[in-house]
């Protein structure tokens, strides 16, 4: 079994163009700046801001190892390139 998907997008009702799509490793730094950004905006995240504890290069491995998995999937959702929400998928081997 492998997990992917296909690139989609979705005009939301204000007009806007939702892409979903793999994460990249290129992506790191994008998602690491949206993931300081909201864990400063939640409590509902088992950590808080500044507290992610990943650099750029562990972000840019970890993806990689995630695309090249073939049990686990990280989606992510953009608005015109900016991130607005991300997904990690992981099945049992």
């Amino acid at each position: 079994i492998s997990i992917s998907m296909e690139a989609r997008e979705k005009t939301l009702s204000d007009g806007c163009n939702l892409a979903v799509r793999e994460a990249m490793p290129g992506d790191a730094a994008a998602v690491i700046a949206f993931i300081e950004e909201a864990s400063s905006q939640t409590e509902f995240l088992s950590f808080g801001a500044g507290e992610f504890g990943l650099s750029e290069p562990e972000e840019q491995e970890f993806l990689r190892k995630l695309r090249d998995s073939d049990n686990q999937l990280y989606i992510l959702g953009t608005i015109e390139d900016a991130i607005v929400g991300c997904l990690h998928f992981s099945a049992p081997r």
